[in-house]
């Protein structure tokens, strides 16, 4: 009776653990909608908008990026051209070209 008892708890550990992964891809699925899509190119059009009329050509910004592959770099941008992408971690030049940073 007890490895019985274990299989069920187990099988509902297991029922609840794919039901949270499923709600988390559902959510996630979200990104994928043309309307979201749309909502946020609007918003970009809308900000590029205000960082043309106030004629900024020299910035330096973070680029955080997430997922299988991620990475924390500062782009130094002078005269609306990228002249520096550098990995925060460790102080290393990012490769000229390098693919996501284009």
């Amino acid at each position: 009776m007890a490895v019985s008892n274990r299989t069920h708890r187990f099988s509902i550990l297991a029922t609840l653990t794919v039901l949270t992964m499923l709600s988390v891809l559902v959510t996630a699925c979200d990104l994928f909608r043309p309307d979201v899509w749309q909502e946020r190119l609007t918003e970009l059009e809308r900000q590029r908008a205000i960082w043309e009329q106030r004629g900024i050509h020299d910035y330096v910004y973070t680029l955080n990026r997430v997922g299988q592959i991620p990475f924390n770099v500062r782009i130094r941008v002078e005269a609306d051209t990228v002249r520096s992408a550098t990995y925060i971690t460790t102080g290393d030049s990012v490769p000229e070209g390098s693919a996501g940073l284009a």
